[in-house]
C-alpha cells in the first residue's frame, strides 16, 4: 500500500504531459489516442516516459525495460495506412 501511495505522484507527471494513465500496484500503463496521420504525437508519450524514468531514478526506483512494451491498436485498414514508425525508444531500449 505504501508503494502505491509513493508512486501515485506518477499520475501528476502524466497529467502534465497530457498522457492518460492506468495504475494498479506496481504496474503502470500510459497511453494516448492518436490518428494514423499523427504518429508524430508519439513524441508526447516518449517525453512523458523519459520524464517518468527520471522521476523514478531520483526517487530510488528503476524501470525495467525488459517488461516495457509499446502497442498500437487499431482496425486493420487504419494500421496499414499508418505505416511503420520504426519503434519507440524508452530507457535506452527500442520497443
Amino acid at each position: 500500500m505504501l508503494l502505491t501511495l509513493y508512486v501515485a505522484a506518477v499520475s501528476d507527471i502524466t497529467t502534465a504531459h497530457h498522457v492518460s494513465i492506468h495504475q494498479y500496484a506496481d504496474d503502470i500503463q500510459t497511453y494516448i489516442a492518436i490518428q494514423p496521420q499523427c504518429f508524430n504525437h508519439l513524441s508526447q508519450l516518449i517525453n512523458c516516459a523519459d520524464y517518468t524514468i527520471h522521476w523514478f531514478l531520483e526517487n530510488g526506483f528503476l524501470l525495467n525495460p525488459s517488461k516495457t512494451e509499446a502497442v498500437v491498436f487499431g482496425t486493420a485498414p487504419r494500421l496499414r495506412s499508418a505505416g511503420t514508425t520504426g519503434g519507440v525508444k524508452v530507457a535506452g531500449t527500442s520497443l
